[in-house]
């Protein structure tokens, strides 16, 4: 029991430790290739998490092979703080990413994200995420479509509808590419965005609200579904932590004995 505990303490933190070399590595190619702000946070974020990961899994590995105590205590510890740092997370993100209270949930309704989703869309904040979204290939398929006619017929994300094409409202004219023109009777609607557009591939609809919208979607999309895989590591480090302290406990027999 003794050396089955141990092996598979071994075994599991193995894994680990591949995957925290993998990360570390990920982050290094994201330094070289990547040059937005995006990418910077991205890559301080990876490379800290596989470096974390990876010593989290080395210390175990020390605890488990050695059968030191010590080391065990000390890496029981660390993945004990690992394991209410993820359930906290989890629901910081659950919580983040709720409707507010007493609002619809339409595209179309900022006031119905969290007031913390909604400081990615202010300031200087919004700056840098137009200027990721601005680098990025995000409105490519549109620019490059020449059909006119069906444009607006289209499947498109969220985002891509908010930030890539002017409001459906506006009764803007596909030309071409990025280039809409308004139609001989005018604009069709007050809505502030319409004035806000540019044909500019630089420009579009970056700086309207209807992008800004269609931003907070996508982001609490996302980060839903990141709220499910850290479920899963939570429970993977549940029973990691629950082998480990029964190896402790086997190597703590053994000394008496």
């Amino acid at each position: 029991m003794i050396r089955l505990s141990n092996a598979l303490v071994t075994v599991l933190n193995c894994i680990f430790l591949v995957l925290g070399v993998a990360l570390v590595g990920y982050g290094i190619y994201l330094h070289v290739e990547g040059s937005t702000p995006c990418h910077k946070f991205l890559q301080d974020t990876v490379i800290l998490l596989g470096v974390a990961v990876s010593l989290l899994s080395s210390l175990g590995i020390m605890g488990s092979c050695r059968r030191k105590n010590l080391f065990l205590w000390l890496y029981l510890l660390l993945l004990l703080l690992l394991i209410i740092g993820l359930a906290v997370v989890s629901i910081f993100i659950f919580v983040v990413t709720a409707n507010n209270a007493g609002k619809k949930d339409h595209h179309t309704d900022i006031g119905s994200f969290s007031s913390r989703l909604q400081k990615f869309i202010t300031g200087k904040n919004w700056v840098v995420v137009r200027s990721c979204l601005a680098d990025s290939q995000l409105c490519e398929a549109l620019i490059n479509s020449t059909d006119s006619k069906n444009i607006l017929q289209r499947n498109f994300s969220p985002i891509q509808a908010g930030c890539c094409m002017p409001p459906a409202n506006c009764g803007f004219k596909h030309v071409g590419g990025a280039y809409w023109r308004v139609t001989k009777s005018g604009m069709t609607s007050k809505n502030k965005d319409c004035a806000k557009w540019s044909n500019d591939t630089h420009g579009l609809c970056y700086d309207c609200n209807s992008c800004k919208r269609g931003f907070l979607s996508n982001i609490r999309k996302q980060w839903r579904h990141v709220v499910v895989v850290l479920l899963c590591v939570l429970v993977f480090t549940i029973l990691v932590f629950i082998v480990s302290c029964c190896a402790r406990k086997n190597n703590s027999k053994k000394s008496l004995i």
